[in-house]
């Protein structure tokens, strides 16, 4: 993950990892100093240029970036959860 401030807009870019053979859907919850949330949910087909790496950029205005948990309901096959949290330091 990549962070950059500008004025009042937080830039971040993240980069998605696919550590297994299979490709799932990308469910992602971004969690805000405010305590606020917002989810982003990518189709299965996002790995199809890349099986290894799927990157997105957002832009956040006022807000700021303090976790990315990914599958935070525990819908998705996935073999280590340990992985799935960022948590700014």
């Amino acid at each position: 993950m990549l962070t950059k401030v500008v004025g009042d807009t937080q830039h971040v870019a993240v980069f998605f990892g696919n550590n297994a053979r299979g490709v799932l859907p990308i469910r992602a919850r971004f969690t805000f100093a405010d305590n606020s949330t917002q989810d982003f949910d990518y189709p299965a087909e996002v790995w199809s240029t890349n099986t290894g790496e799927y990157v997105r950029e957002y832009a956040f205005v006022g807000k700021r970036l303090t976790k990315v948990q990914l599958d935070p309901d525990s819908r998705i096959v996935d073999i280590d959860r340990a992985n799935n949290i960022w948590q700014a330091k």
